[in-house]
């Protein structure tokens, strides 16, 4: 019994060094075709920076120990250490005593039952958890534990991946890697760079023009080819063309009064881009053309072979190589992005003191610069779509020839199962087809003026406020993102901006007519008695009130609007300073609250590690212990946290701009649907554009909380969560005092 027992652990044992041995294989064949993995080494090493500000927080409070645990054996020489060796040795002694107590009792056992250890005893587990549990314990490393070292290097690895990952995304961004890949949802953009959709696009044409050429070679026609110009490609007999399109000069700069730039971002280098893609696409197109044309021909000659005697094909359709397309296509994306971003490593989309202040603190600090990132993406967004690829495929070009579409070439292509489209973006045209409440000969003429000033909304009637509304967050939002994408966070800013100038432009042109009209009054007034001065004011106001009179119904209108003057502008300049202020600040107030969070649960996991150590010294039960559960995840979440905290970040500040863009793209649907041909004045404008605000703000707020739900969530599938409830505390009582403040405000700009 005991021999078969031995033989199963023998066999697991070999499996598991079997299975070591081929994760290590594969692991090195796979760094070896994609890239060199980081090393333990170069892992420890990044999270050992002098600068990095997490490691400098750390140093400070923990000294020699939070430098190098391993390295501070001996007594403890500072504050925090000694206090650590006191309740780390009141639990050794505890732990100790807790030892000896299960000793005593497993000799009990031994001698009651006759079996070592007795029957509830695992003379296996038993000795691996003391053993583990009291060296564990021993506060040998200045004041501080065995597992408190290892909680410690586990926590220095965690801030090594960190600064991998924001170092990486930093270095890539600075090589002109957009954080969302042109062309993304933009409208109107053609295909940029070379994809998978323009492969399958490519290889269709070559196969209509195979397939074409061995019709005419059946009738005695002459064969053609695909011809470029350089400017574009065209596949004979209407299958298809792609045409290199450049939509002038119009990329992203560094001068812009109207809309927010972020002097991180070197805008002229940016730029350049755009005239390298217009240069590189005429030679990277032939290329992947020529790439293309050798496995549309394998496809077509096994599509027609055919049996010698019968003529009848002999093979079945063969399918389409999307593998070997695909393989081609990223070569030639790789071959095109390289040569767009040049040679030379001293260019950089980053200037070159914000690219080292970036990199200084570390990952501790990557949520200072969301707006370099969110800027550098838009100008890289803009400069790599000036020239585009515009795509008419083969079953397009085949349904404009009409008549002169063959049988065959339309079943070669059906068989082929390519369903391509142009990959040019269009829009419906809006128009104003409704009619109104009104007579028919008034709504009529009403949708011509419509028409005539844009007016139509995506439902086809006609609404000049609904125009008003989208003309304004277009005016807000759009390009925010880089062509023609929207940023919610550099929309806000923008919004914010003009309100907060306007207001001011206000308060400025009142008290300039205050200060010219006062003087004014006080010398007429002083060149005349008390009963003339008395007398002149009585007729003045006199006067007034027959101008009222006089205006009727739209003087009292603009005497209310007056009054009312002030309580708008007070509102205004509290939502712009919110837009202005509080809301691109959402990205780094989100993070910093999940590094105070971060922090609180390193010292956590640091104090609890004795406690963890202690739970090892449970004596009954198979492994280490289901006590012992709780400190292995927190392991988990000491090495993982701040490295999911950089991808939630990232995270979300790619879905920002994609979400927000469908949202923008949404909201002209969502508003024509509501409204409908309801007619509610003036206010519906302003009620409209701020619920398109509230769903920025929220969209914002969301996204920007994967900062601490994604290690949340990433973490909770190895066990039980572990929260970072100061976080989210911290967030909402952030949030609860700007609306304090928003609230506060609005009071005071109210009339007295």
């Amino acid at each position: 019994m005991e021999r078969s027992i031995w033989r199963k652990h023998a066999l697991f044992l070999l499996a598991i060094a079997m299975s070591l041995v081929l994760v290590a294989w594969s692991a090195r064949t796979w760094a070896q075709s994609v890239g060199d993995m980081p090393t333990y080494g170069q892992i420890q090493d990044a999270g050992s920076g002098a600068d990095d500000k997490a490691r400098n927080i750390l140093n400070n409070m923990l000294g020699q120990f939070g430098q190098n645990p391993f390295a501070a054996v001996g007594p403890p020489t500072e504050l925090l250490g000694s206090m650590f060796f006191i309740f780390n040795a009141c639990l050794f002694v505890i732990g100790a005593t807790w030892v000896g107590y299960h000793v005593l009792s497993g000799i009990a056992q031994t001698a009651h039952e006759g079996e070592v250890l007795g029957k509830r005893l695992s003379t296996l587990w038993l000795p691996i958890r003391m053993t583990m549990g009291v060296g564990g314990m021993l506060p040998v490393f200045g004041g501080f534990s065995l597992a408190q070292s290892i909680m410690m290097t586990v926590g220095i690895l965690g801030i090594g991946i960190a600064n991998l990952l924001s170092t990486t995304a930093i270095d890539r961004a600075a090589e002109f890697e957009a954080l969302v890949p042109p062309p993304a949802i933009a409208q109107g953009v053609g295909t940029v760079g070379f994809t998978g959709e323009l492969g399958r696009d490519l290889f269709a044409m070559h196969v209509c023009t195979l397939l074409n050429n061995d019709y005419r070679s059946r009738t005695g026609q002459a064969t053609q080819e695909i011809t470029f110009d350089g400017t574009r490609l065209v596949a004979p007999d209407s299958c298809g063309g792609i045409t290199i399109v450049t939509r002038g000069n119009s990329t992203r700069s560094a001068s812009s009064v109207l809309g927010f730039r972020n002097a991180a971002v070197d805008y002229d280098k940016i730029a350049a881009i755009s005239d390298r893609t217009n240069q590189q696409y005429p030679a990277a197109l032939n290329s992947v053309n020529a790439s293309i044309q050798p496995l549309a021909q394998a496809w077509f000659d096994a599509y027609v072979a055919e049996d010698a005697q019968t003529h009848m094909r002999i093979n079945p359709v063969p399918p389409y190589p999307d593998m070997d397309v695909a393989k081609t296509m990223v070569e030639a994306q790789n071959r095109f992005m390289a040569a767009i971003r040049g040679d030379s490593k001293e260019d950089s989309s980053l200037k070159d003191r914000a690219l080292a202040n970036m990199k200084e603190g570390g990952w501790a600090t990557i949520g200072s610069w969301y707006s370099a990132f969110a800027e550098m993406n838009a100008a890289i967004q803009t400069a790599m779509t000036q020239t585009t690829l515009q795509v008419q495929s083969p079953e397009d070009m085949l349904a404009i020839a009409g008549g002169q579409r063959i049988e065959s070439v339309a079943d070669g292509l059906k068989s082929l199962g390519i369903k391509a489209s142009t990959a040019v973006a269009s829009r419906a045209g809006d128009f104003c087809d409704e009619p109104g409440i009104l007579p028919n000969f008034i709504s009529d003429a009403t949708n011509k003026v419509g028409e005539s000033v844009g007016a139509g909304t995506a439902t086809g009637n006609c609404s000049v406020g609904q125009s008003i509304v989208m003309a304004i967050t277009n005016g807000v939002a759009g390009n925010s993102g880089g062509n023609g994408m929207v940023n919610p966070l550099i929309a806000a800013k923008n919004l914010g901006d003009w309100l907060l100038v306007g207001v001011q432009g206000a308060y400025v042109a009142v008290a300039a007519i205050r200060g010219t009209v006062a003087p004014l009054a006080a010398a007429a007034e002083g060149g005349l008695t008390g009963s003339e001065s008395g007398g002149l004011a009585s007729k003045a106001a006199a006067a007034g009130g027959k101008l009222l009179k006089m205006g009727g119904i739209f003087g009292t209108i603009a005497s209310d609007l007056a009054g009312f003057a002030p309580v708008l502008l007070g509102a205004l300049m509290v939502i712009g300073m919110m837009l202005s202020f509080y809301v691109p600040f959402i990205p780094f107030i989100t993070w910093f609250t999940g590094l105070v969070s971060y922090f609180a649960s390193f010292i956590e996991g640091l104090i609890a590690a004795q406690v963890w150590a202690f739970s090892h010294l449970h004596a009954e039960g198979e492994g280490l212990g289901q006590r012992t559960e709780k400190g292995y995840l927190y392991v988990l979440n000491m090495l993982l946290r701040p490295g999911l905290m950089v991808l939630g970040f990232f995270f979300a500040s790619a879905a920002s701009v994609l979400v927000g863009t469908l949202l923008f793209q949404m909201f002209g649907p969502a508003l024509a649907n509501v409204q409908g041909n309801s007619t509610t004045g003036v206010l519906s404008i302003v009620g409209f554009f701020c619920i398109y605000l509230m769903l920025t703000i929220m969209l914002v707020q969301v996204l920007f909380n994967l900062i601490y739900e994604l290690p949340d969530r990433v973490i909770a599938w190895f066990g039980n969560g572990m929260e970072a409830r100061m976080a989210k505390e911290l967030d909402h009582k952030v949030e609860g005092t700007v609306q304090t403040f928003a609230r506060w405000g609005g009071h005071a700009s109210m009339p007295k």
